[in-house]
C-alpha cells in the first residue's frame, strides 16, 4: 500500500517551542508546546484537547495567530492559521465552549 502524497502547501520545520493557545480575552492561556512549524500551520502538542473549540488564537515566539483546528487527538492538535481575526459572536461562542475546561483547570490547581 502507498503512503498518501504530501499535500501541504509549505515546508514544516521540526521545533519545539513553548506556545500558548488564547481562547478570549477573559480567559487563561493554555500552556503547550509547539511542533512541526509551517507558515501555514502547525502542530500543538498539550496535556488534553477536551473542551478546546474549533477556533482560538496561538501565540508563538511572541506572535498572536488566529487559528482553526484541522485535526486532533487526545494531546495533539493540528492548526492552519487563518488571516482574518473572530467576529464577537465567535468569541463567545467560543467561552461557552470552553467552559468545561476552565472549570477543570481550576478544579486541577486546587
Amino acid at each position: 500500500m502507498n503512503a498518501p502524497a504530501e499535500q501541504r502547501r509549505y515546508l514544516r520545520k521540526q521545533v519545539f517551542i513553548a506556545a500558548q493557545i488564547v481562547f478570549s480575552g477573559t480567559a487563561p492561556t493554555l500552556e503547550c508546546t509547539a511542533r512541526d512549524l509551517s507558515l501555514q500551520g502547525v502542530r500543538l502538542r498539550l496535556s488534553t484537547t477536551y473542551g478546546i473549540p474549533d477556533r482560538f488564537d496561538v501565540i508563538i515566539d511572541g506572535k498572536r495567530k488566529p487559528a482553526r483546528s484541522i485535526w486532533r487527538t487526545c494531546t495533539e492538535i493540528g492548526v492552519m492559521f487563518s488571516d482574518a481575526p473572530q467576529r464577537p459572536a465567535e468569541s463567545i461562542q467560543n467561552e461557552k465552549d470552553i467552559a468545561p475546561l476552565l472549570e477543570l483547570l481550576k478544579m486541577a490547581a486546587e
